[in-house]
């Protein structure tokens, strides 16, 4: 609710960023709300007659719907910027199913990982581009933080210096591809074009994106996979 509340307090702002959740709670609540007020309209209209109660949903429905274009617009506008998209993409409305699918997609995608130019990431994930790197020796924040990580990869499993904070964006970088596959497999599900376009729109700038982070760690599949050997030897000893 409060999502909602919140999207309505920006009734018109179309700058800034939403998050996934701040977006589809508001179009959640605004499909219930809608619900409620045709069935109170239908309820209020009882006794004028078919055509009577029929003119008052109608009534109700252009209302509802004019009310909250313009947040829905502006919602929909900070949720692209949020992916790193221009208002434009708010266009594609206008074309039939294709259109909608790629909004879809767009709409479904993660936040984009720190700071872009339309604002700072609101999930406050590394939206201090500028924080010092944190030293191999302290590694009291960094053990915490990859708990939750089912790979549990650590910058000393690569046996020399990385960069801590460029290390674990690339980690994050990885699993949102990860759970993109994921997704792009369910949209090969339902057919093929569908799943050619998340590859392409989405798959594939995500796939750039964490290849690029890999660059600029300077490390290799062949790092990867010796630092996977040096992370699960270190899990071992930690166990006896």
């Amino acid at each position: 609710m409060k999502w909602f509340i919140k999207c309505l307090k920006h009734y018109a702002d179309f700058s800034g960023r939403a998050q996934r959740k701040e977006y589809w709670m508001f179009a959640l609540f605004s499909i219930i709300f809608l619900f409620a007020w045709l069935v109170l309209s239908s309820g209020l209209s009882v006794g004028r007659g078919e055509q009577g109660q029929q003119s008052a949903i109608t009534i109700a429905w252009w209302t509802y719907i004019l009310a909250l274009f313009i947040p829905s617009l502006a919602v929909g506008v900070r949720r692209l910027h949020d992916i790193g998209k221009s208002s434009w993409w708010m266009l594609l409305a206008l074309i039939p199913i294709i259109g909608w699918l790629v909004l879809f997609i767009f709409f479904v995608i993660n936040s984009e990982w720190g700071s872009n130019k339309y604002g700072d990431n609101p999930k406050g994930m590394e939206n201090n581009e500028n924080s010092p790197t944190k030293p191999l020796s302290d590694y009291s924040t960094i053990e915490n933080t990859v708990d939750n990580d089912k790979s549990g990869l650590t910058p000393e499993d690569f046996e020399r210096y990385l960069d801590a904070s460029l290390f674990f964006e690339w980690k994050e970088s990885v699993k949102k591809l990860n759970k993109l596959l994921w997704i792009q497999a369910g949209f090969y599900l339902l057919g093929i074009l569908p799943g050619i376009l998340f590859a392409i729109i989405v798959t594939n700038k995500q796939g750039k994106k964490t290849l690029n982070l890999q660059i600029r760690l300077g490390i290799t599949n062949g790092d990867i996979k010796q630092a996977r050997v040096n992370c699960k030897n270190r899990i071992k000893m930690r166990r006896l």
